[in-house]
């Protein structure tokens, strides 16, 4: 588990130890959920008008390297998880 920072000047705890994880990893963000200030907020997004003041982050599970790429490029074609039945 990061340690939290006293200042808000120091950079997010944990951030070096997120930065260094896989996508697929999971983690835990323990904090505050703050407005963001004026000059933050962004309205293309959902949340756009908070963020979270972290305290700690933990580590659940550590992803390792895929066997293989995995992509949501809508060039690849995407095949049935079950065949299909054909008649003749």
């Amino acid at each position: 588990m990061a340690s939290p920072s006293s200042s808000p000047a120091r950079p997010t705890p944990g951030f070096d130890l997120l930065e260094r994880l896989r996508a697929e990893s999971v983690v835990r963000v323990d904090g505050e959920v703050v407005a963001r200030s004026r000059e933050t907020v962004n309205p293309a997004l959902p949340t756009g008008g908070i963020e979270v003041r972290v305290r700690a982050v933990t580590v659940l599970s550590e992803a390792a390297e895929l066997r293989c790429r995995c992509s949501a490029s809508p060039t690849i074609p995407r095949t049935s998880a079950s065949p299909t039945a054909t008649s003749t």
